[in-house]
């Protein structure tokens, strides 16, 4: 019973290992859709700026607001915290 287990287990895990290749072209950066993110964004109802987006870089309206770095991997955005 151990033994068939282990083997399973083995299985399972050298079947999730994808090559150092695949693992790089799927996290690819889609360098277009962050350009098509940038300028100013404004509020619809009161036309006030929200946040500006310049490079890979979120700036808030807020000042109390730290600017957060993204990147876009496909399809979601992915926020990362400031580096202090």
């Amino acid at each position: 019973m151990y033994k068939r287990f282990s083997i399973i287990m083995l299985a399972v895990a050298l079947s999730s290992c994808g090559t150092p290749q695949q693992k790089a072209s799927a996290l690819e950066e889609n360098k277009e859709a962050k350009s098509l993110l940038e300028g100013i964004w404004l509020d619809d109802n009161t036309e006030t700026a929200l946040l500006r987006v310049k490079g890979d870089t979120l700036f808030y309206a807020d000042a109390a607001t730290a600017p957060v770095a993204f990147k876009i991997y496909c399809c979601p955005l992915k926020l990362f915290e400031p580096k202090n």
